[in-house]
């Protein structure tokens, strides 16, 4: 009779629970993305636009959410409420909703383009302003120190350019963090599988 002996050595639970451990990794390291992209997300809408309120911060209807990954769902998402946040992602024509007309500033109300417009120089706000209708569209006019400034364009659409701010900065931070995040999530399953 012949009896064979072996040793083994090395973390062997992690070896026999090997679906299970990269299953948890997965999801481990879906949700630990998300969670970046929901910052870079965060952060590029602060790059990219000048906000009035924290209205993208996660405690906030329209602010930027994540579902995590489970064992039972492993796909992580991320999502908002922001509607007018589509035309930036897409690059689409924005059109008047409430009026007839968009207004876009002129330097006469923003000189700085990063500036909020103070609510009392919003159209709807401006005091003694009336419409001049021009051989280039209607004209939003004001008197401003005893003279007549044009202070809004008026348009009917607008091209918005694209700026990506939701779309692109989660689709970059899957590309690139995915994986290191995967194998980080994956060693620690490993290590600490009974």
């Amino acid at each position: 009779m012949l009896e064979v002996q072996t040793t083994t050595e090395g973390n062997i639970a992690g070896v026999l629970s090997l679906a299970r451990q990269i299953r948890f990794a997965a999801v481990a390291a879906a949700t630990a993305t998300v969670k970046e992209a929901q910052q870079n997300v965060i952060a590029a809408i602060k790059e990219t636009f000048i906000t009035r309120n924290p209205w993208f911060e996660p405690a906030n209807r329209l602010g930027i959410h994540f579902k995590p990954a489970t064992l039972e769902d492993p796909s992580a998402e991320l999502s908002t409420s922001a509607y007018f946040l589509i035309p930036h992602e897409e690059g689409a024509l924005k059109s008047a909703h409430d009026g007839q007309f968009l207004a876009i500033p002129t330097e006469e109300i923003r000189p700085d383009i990063h500036q909020q417009i103070p609510r009392a120089k919003l159209p709807r706000n401006l005091q003694d302003a009336f419409i001049i209708k021009t051989a280039r569209g209607p004209k939003l006019f004001q008197r401003i120190n005893h003279e007549l400034r044009m202070v809004y364009n008026l348009v009917r659409e607008v091209k918005v350019r694209k700026q990506s701010t939701v779309i692109q900065p989660t689709i970059d931070t899957f590309q690139n963090r995915y994986l290191v995040n995967f194998k980080t999530k994956l060693q620690e399953a490993l290590r600490t599988a009974k």
